[in-house]
């Protein structure tokens, strides 16, 4: 990458400097230049094994779904991974600091409901709804 002259990024992970992330579709890591390369991880900007793994599972599948001409996953903010890849590739941040993956950066539910933990568990009983129709093809 470095001996590159202009590496363009098209749906890739901010890979430069996390404190500055690049513009991104979200769920997706692979270069324009090299377009068989994917980044996941600490590098992206997340922080944690769990989000690390996710980031890696999500470049797998991004690159599965390229290398077999299929279309690109696309995770929204209603998912962890997708909420976590917005926020990583937010512009607008201006102090942009690596994160675990957590309840306030997914969206939220369509109604308030007061106890914590049953918005919690609405929140992912959601998000789980919404990967199983990703799975079935339905988005």
């Amino acid at each position: 990458i470095k001996r590159t002259k202009n590496p363009r990024f098209n749906s890739c992970q901010a890979v430069s400097l996390p404190a500055n992330p690049a513009p991104i579709t979200v769920t997706v890591c692979v270069m324009v230049v090299y377009p068989l390369v994917a980044f996941a991880g600490q590098m992206t900007g997340v922080e944690g094994y769990v989000e690390s793994t996710a980031s890696g599972y999500l470049a797998a599948v991004a690159m599965a779904a390229k290398v077999q001409g299929r279309p690109l996953p696309d995770f929204p903010r209603t998912t962890a991974i997708g909420a976590l890849g917005l926020y990583i590739s937010d512009e607008s941040i201006e102090n942009f600091q690596p994160m675990n993956v957590n309840f306030s950066i997914i969206q939220p539910l369509e109604k308030r409901i007061r106890k914590k933990a049953e918005k919690n568990l609405a929140i992912a009983m959601r998000s789980l709804e919404t990967i199983d129709q990703l799975v079935a093809g339905e988005l």
